[in-house]
């Protein structure tokens, strides 16, 4: 036998051994995986505490100064992409706009759309802030990215 030959039935051998122990893993472990941490019937909670509102306007208030911050617009990049970014102005508090989000608060929410005290960012906003890498300030209420320019 030529050491051609040889080399490709050691190969071929190698490959069937990872094969089966693959084969062997796998099937192996399906029986063994752990059991959900919440069982079926309960949902699940969600961690982050915004899917509740707070009985008071502080309470909410304090919440979302948790949830703000500073933020540049390498960060806000991905946000501004997927369309979720919402420009307030200078003339409007970022936590009172965030606050008539989280409250659902339709008549606010669609005085300040209609003022322009809050709009979707453009993409003239995305090439002005990307040529000055512009930072803000900014407050997540999901899906939306609140932002004010600093």
């Amino acid at each position: 036998m030529g050491k051609t030959a040889w080399l490709v039935i050691t190969g071929i051998g190698l490959f069937l051994v990872g094969q089966f122990a693959l084969l062997y893993h796998t099937r192996g472990m399906q029986g063994r995986m752990r059991p959900p941490r919440t069982p079926p019937h309960e949902p699940r909670k969600d961690r982050s505490g915004m899917n509740e509102t707070p009985d008071s306007s502080e309470d909410l208030r304090d919440r979302l100064r948790q949830e703000s911050g500073p933020i540049g617009w390498d960060e806000l990049q991905r946000h501004f992409a997927r369309g979720a970014v919402l420009r307030v102005d200078a003339s409007l508090e970022l936590l009172d706009a965030a606050e008539a989000l989280v409250r659902d608060d339709r008549d606010t929410v669609e005085t300040y759309l209609a003022q322009g005290r809050l709009a979707r960012a453009t993409t003239e906003h995305a090439r002005g802030w990307a040529a000055h890498q512009a930072r803000f300030e900014a407050v997540v209420v999901a899906p939306w990215v609140l932002v004010r320019e600093l």
